[in-house]
């Protein structure tokens, strides 16, 4: 094989890296953006839960043990891992007046909305929002 048709070959894999980095990266932010706008980050309130690496699906967005998760009486704090934040995104504290109850998945998951958003989560960080409300 001659030099230009590698040097061809290697552009050719750059250019489809650089294609498919940037579709997921736009997939990211599109999916994370309206959470960015409406829920700055706070710092989490004394007393606060945190456990890292938990898994949250966005849509068809999934985020597989990819969001460190902080718990306090008054905000879910998401902040995605450093490769996530690479993408473009920051962390997030959504008060929790702004998640409406879906449906409890088993054990492990439920699914909540916040600002016209499904998203299923770790059930032990969502399951305050659950409280006083079975039967909804």
């Amino acid at each position: 094989m001659s030099s230009a048709a590698v040097w061809a070959i290697l552009a050719f894999s750059a250019i489809e890296a650089a294609v498919a980095l940037a579709v997921v990266r736009a997939l990211v932010r599109g999916v994370w953006r309206p959470l960015e706008d409406a829920y700055p980050a706070r710092a989490p309130a004394g007393g606060a839960v945190r456990k890292p690496f938990q898994s949250y699906r966005f849509g068809i967005l999934n985020l597989g043990s990819s969001v460190h998760t902080t718990v306090d009486a008054e905000h879910l704090h998401l902040e995605p891992v450093r490769f996530v934040r690479w993408l473009g995104v920051t962390p997030v504290s959504v008060p929790w007046d702004a998640v409406r109850p879906v449906r409890m998945r088993g054990r492990r998951c439920a699914d909540v909305d916040i600002g016209g958003q499904m998203i299923t989560g770790p059930r032990w960080a969502l399951e305050l929002v659950f409280a006083g409300r079975e039967g909804e």
